[in-house]
């Protein structure tokens, strides 16, 4: 299974910063490694991140659409935001 890549340089951890749900439609990016950690600012910009995803064998819906968020925690209960895409 292939991750999220960071082509830009957004402000995350060395490692473990993604989390990719495939039947959620989901990709969580964390930007601290510990809990301790004080949540870095973003700084203004255009980031990308790609990652591959799998189509369904026998039915495709008719909308595909990811959620990508940005968790300021591990849990990802602090959000700073989720966005759709598609």
């Amino acid at each position: 299974r292939l991750g999220v890549e960071n082509l830009d340089g957004m402000p995350t951890p060395e490692s473990g910063w993604s989390q990719l749900y495939y039947l959620e439609r989901l990709v969580r990016i964390s930007l601290v490694k510990s809990m301790a950690e004080i949540p870095r600012v973003i700084p203004e910009g255009q980031y990308r991140l790609a990652f591959r995803v799998r189509l369904p064998e026998f039915w495709m819906p008719n909308i595909n659409i990811w959620l990508l968020s940005l968790c300021r925690d591990l849990s990802c209960t602090d959000l700073v935001a989720t966005m759709a895409v598609k």
